[in-house]
């Protein structure tokens, strides 16, 4: 049913003051640990963004800049995720935006069959995202967004010196942003199930 419900479930059975939302390809490093405990130490109350650092097809893409994702908060602050994939936090009124300095390991393509199992996950719930909110698609949307979003990674977020895993890691996400344009428009009867959950 979408990533944020998944987080909401979880956010109503924690009983912490602090929540970090850890998923089950990702991985909490000592320097990311300790750096986690002084924000808890603070008692401040924020967002922290943390950055991912990608492993991917057994290789660390430690040059690959990847950008990152929001997941420390004080718990009584955070009311809830909306969407589907890449859930935004609602919390319960504006708080400072930080950035935690280590990096989380982001084990998010080991093989290249998991990739492509991922890649058909993502693709149904973002085409049915996009879907819902009336954005049309298609094959040529999808070469345009594919092309982009390759260069975007293997040129502009340095994956040509992540040598072959870094290719394949850019070239199998750009794929997943060409197939989702091309599924809004040739996947109608699953993403209309998508939308319904």
């Amino acid at each position: 049913r979408g990533f944020g419900k998944q987080r909401n479930h979880q956010l109503a059975a924690c009983r912490a003051e602090y929540i970090f939302f850890l998923d089950a390809d990702e991985e909490i490093g000592s320097a990311l640990r300790e750096e986690i405990l002084r924000v808890v130490a603070s008692g401040e109350d924020a967002m922290w963004r943390v950055d991912w650092e990608q492993v991917a097809f057994g290789q660390a893409l430690t040059h690959m800049n990847t950008g990152g994702v929001t997941r420390l908060f004080k718990a009584a602050s955070l009311l809830r995720f909306e969407g589907a994939v890449h859930e935004n936090a609602v919390t319960d009124k504006p708080l400072p935006k930080k950035r935690l300095k280590a990096r989380l390991l982001h084990h998010s393509r080991n093989t290249v069959r998991g990739s492509l199992e991922k890649m058909t996950q993502y693709v149904v719930l973002g085409a049915a995202k996009r879907a819902r909110q009336g954005k049309k698609g298609g094959v040529g949307r999808g070469v345009l967004a594919g092309t982009a979003m390759f260069l975007r990674l293997y040129v502009w977020q340095r994956g040509f010196l992540c040598g072959s895993a870094g290719f394949l890691y850019c070239w199998v996400v750009a794929q997943e942003s060409f197939f989702r344009q091309a599924a809004i428009v040739y996947d109608k009867d699953t993403l209309t199930d998508a939308i319904r959950r």
